[in-house]
C-alpha cells in the first residue's frame, strides 16, 4: 500500500468509506504493533462519531488515520460478533427443531407399531380360550400357531414392552397413592 492511501489528505464520505474498507485487513496487522489497549481502541473508534468531518480534516492525518483504523477494527469486531451470535442462534434453533421432529417421528413410529401389534396380541390371547384347541395339544403346536400370528422377535419385544408398561403403571399408582395419603 502506498502512503497516500494510508494517510488521506482530503476527507469526504467517499474517502472515509474507502479508508474503512482498506483498513480492516490492515488494522489486524498494524494495531498489534502499536500496542494500544482495548479500551483506547474503543475510545479512538468512538471519536470518529464525536468529531465531524470538518474536525477530522483539521486533525493531523496520522491521528485521523488512527481513529479511522480503530473505528474500522471495532466495526469489524462487532460485525463478526453479530455473525457468530446469529450462527449460534440458528444452530440452536436447528438443533431444537431436529430434536422435536425426531421425537415426533419416533413417537409416531412407536404408535404405528403398537397399533399393528395390538390386534395380533389379541389373537394370541385368544389362543388360550380357543375351544378348537384340545387341552391335550402339545405346547409346541400352540407356539407354532402363535409364531404364525406374530414372529418370535416381535412377540418378545411386545411382551417386554407391555411388561414394562404394567410395571410403570403400578409404580405410578404407588407414587400417587403415597403422595395423596
Amino acid at each position: 500500500m502506498t502512503s497516500a492511501v494510508l494517510r488521506p489528505r482530503r476527507l469526504s464520505s467517499v474517502t472515509i468509506s474507502v479508508s474503512v474498507s482498506i483498513s480492516i485487513p490492515t488494522s489486524s496487522s498494524i494495531l498489534p504493533t502499536l500496542a494500544i489497549s482495548q479500551q483506547n481502541l474503543n475510545y479512538y473508534a468512538i471519536l470518529v462519531h464525536f468529531y465531524t468531518l470538518y474536525d477530522l480534516r483539521r486533525l493531523k492525518p496520522e491521528q485521523t488515520y488512527l481513529y479511522l483504523l480503530c473505528f474500522a477494527w471495532l466495526r469489524y469486531r462487532q460485525l463478526t460478533d453479530n455473525l457468530v451470535d446469529a450462527l449460534s442462534y440458528r444452530m440452536k434453533r436447528l438443533e431444537d427443531d431436529t430434536k422435536h421432529r425426531t421425537h415426533s417421528l419416533y413417537v409416531q413410529q412407536q404408535l404405528n407399531q403398537r397399533q399393528q401389534e395390538t390386534p395380533k396380541i389379541g389373537r394370541l390371547l385368544l389362543l388360550y380360550v380357543d375351544e378348537k384347541l384340545a387341552d391335550t395339544l402339545a405346547f409346541g403346536k400352540v407356539r407354532q400357531q402363535a409364531f404364525a400370528i406374530m414372529s418370535k422377535d416381535a412377540l418378545q419385544i411386545a411382551g417386554k414392552f407391555w411388561s414394562w408398561i404394567h410395571k410403570e403403571m403400578r409404580q405410578g399408582y404407588r407414587r400417587t397413592a403415597t403422595n395423596s395419603g
